[in-house]
């Protein structure tokens, strides 16, 4: 490992004035060899809460398909162990290839200058082989779950290549981050029994029909694509004015920072997606007092309370927004499932 990974190395770069690199003293990156750190960094290790980000959707489509099926509880907790595991790797490989790729851009931004490739403790080489590797162990995890999960899956890989290059080209990148991040529900449906092209024998099983599995599963799916249009547009707002220098492209500066307006569209769209899932397949007052009212709830709060010209509290309440939204939402569908299953 080159020297540009020790404790007190200086990295140059255009922001002089600002305290040079140097390796985390305290939690957890601290306790890790040297060399390991900018892998571990990559992988965003010590910054769990994207990890709960990626991972709620899984959890979601799991617990609504499991309520269709009225599977058993062994079976929920082993594909949720699988992808909890997995969405580890997952992450790690999308953040790679993000920094991989953005690394230029990187340098240009405060916040993110200090990353990896960016400060040149890592190639862009080493890092799309560790990519590789991280996903080869993701779809390891995935051969575990039924063998369609495999083909299903290719989507969200072309969506998270596409996501750092979508900064290039769109104003609205968030949105394929949406999709990527809502593909979960898909995913977790899939490792169920929920075959989305052979419905019928869902059909059979639940006594719906097949137009309302179909319609309460997009619902479900629509609703975590504008979850992410929220929360990173919160997020984004911490590099608005180095993101503007860099030309990279963002709902925040599309907006001009003027964006509350299309967050409470969002708000009111999610909310309407999570009551039509509910209605299509005759949810319980639980799932609609949790699920639906109380993730309108926590998302207007994170919405009405955040000050989107300071990035400690942009930070503060995406971390938070996380458990509060997303921890409502499985709530609700946790119940659902316990109504319908009886455990």
């Amino acid at each position: 490992m080159s020297q540009a990974t020790s404790k007190s190395c200086a990295i140059t770069d255009p922001f002089s004035d600002l305290p040079p690199y140097r390796d985390p003293q305290t939690g957890f990156l601290s306790h890790l060899p040297t060399s390991w750190v900018p892998f571990a960094q990559l992988m965003r290790l010590e910054k769990p809460t994207g990890f709960y980000y990626f991972y709620f959707p899984h959890l979601f489509g799991t617990l609504h398909a499991a309520t269709l099926l009225k599977a058993g509880l062994p079976h929920l907790l082993r594909a949720n162990l699988i992808f909890a595991v997995g969405t580890i790797f997952l992450r790690g490989a999308a953040c790679t290839w993000n920094d991989a790729i953005d690394a230029p851009l990187d340098r240009l931004v405060v916040r993110c200058r200090n990353r990896p490739v960016a400060r040149r403790a890592i190639s862009p080489l080493v890092a799309y082989v560790f990519t590789a590797v991280q996903s080869l162990i993701a779809f390891a995890l995935l051969s575990q779950l039924p063998p369609i999960c495999f083909l299903y899956s290719l989507p969200a890989v072309a969506m998270w290549a596409f996501y750092p290059l979508a900064k290039r080209v769109t104003d609205y990148p968030q949105a394929v981050l949406g999709f990527a991040m809502a593909w979960g529900v898909i995913m977790g449906e899939i490792a169920m029994g929920v075959d989305l092209f052979n419905l019928e024998c869902i059909k059979a099983r639940t006594g719906l029909p097949t137009a309302s599995l179909k319609g309460a599963i997009g619902c479900l799916f629509a609703a975590n694509v504008t979850w992410p249009l929220v929360y990173d547009t919160i997020y984004g707002h911490q590099d608005a004015k180095d993101d503007a220098k860099a030309g990279v492209k963002n709902i925040v500066l599309a907006c001009r920072g003027n964006t509350m307006p299309l967050l409470a569209k969002m708000i009111i769209m999610q909310t309407l997606f999570l009551a039509m899932a509910g209605l299509l397949t005759g949810a319980g007052l639980m799932y609609f007092l949790l699920s639906v009212i109380g993730a309108a709830i926590t998302m207007t709060v994170m919405v009405s309370s955040v000050d989107f010209d300071s990035p400690p509290s942009c930070l503060w309440w995406f971390q938070k927004g996380c458990w509060l939204t997303g921890g409502t939402i499985a709530s609700g569908l946790y119940l659902e499932y316990k109504r319908f299953v009886g455990i």
